[in-house]
């Protein structure tokens, strides 16, 4: 299986994964930047970089690296997508830069079980990771549930159209339905702009 990256920004959770009940504790501020380049080390250790992705509602420099003088986002989660399809969320803290700094630790325990743990072990553990990553809100509007975004951003266009033939309001079609692809419209253009400059 090989799965495509999100973005690293905004995160990307995994399909029915549970998430940790309000309200999370605080652990106090690691240190976004420095939280991020320890998971960031640890990943690269075991990883190519093209073959992961970390993932929160924190913005990152071209370097992948988050922005100093961001302002806390309401959802603190974190998560690591490799294309090989294991996904491993986190959001015990309510704090991006402790979630970044939990996670690394997560995965330090994991690597140990995998060297340590009988191999069936190893197997049912890693099964429990393999989920599907969310698809972006706008893929769901324009194409349907469990849609993801197409590789071609043309077809986001020919099916905008042909949604926009149907729900036009000039045409009888849905008025706050068209507004929604529109908007979904203009979320998949920003969304293939990120990539293209990634």
């Amino acid at each position: 299986m090989n799965v495509k990256l999100p973005p690293p920004y905004p995160l990307a959770w995994p399909v029915h994964w549970p998430r940790t009940e309000h309200p999370r504790p605080e652990r106090g501020d690691v240190g976004t930047r420095s939280a991020f380049n320890r998971l960031f080390s640890h990943l690269l250790r075991h990883s190519h970089p093209r073959k992961f992705r970390i993932t929160s509602n924190v913005r990152v420099d071209s370097d992948g690296n988050p922005i100093d003088d961001y302002q806390r986002p309401d959802d603190g989660g974190v998560c690591v997508i490799f294309a090989s399809g294991l996904v491993f969320p986190y959001d015990r803290y309510q704090d991006v830069s402790a979630n970044f700094w939990g996670l690394g630790q997560f995965l330090g325990h994991f690597e140990s079980a995998m060297r340590e743990a009988p191999h069936s072990y190893v197997g049912f553990m890693q099964s429990g990771f393999l989920l599907p990553v969310v698809p972006p809100e706008w893929a769901v509007t324009l194409f349907g549930p469990g849609a993801h975004p197409p590789d071609d951003p043309a077809a986001v266009e020919r099916q905008f159209k042909l949604l926009s033939r149907e729900l036009h309001p000039d045409r009888g079609g849905n008025e706050s339905r068209y507004r929604e692809i529109v908007v979904a419209r203009e979320a998949a253009r920003k969304w293939y702009e990120e990539r293209a400059r990634e």
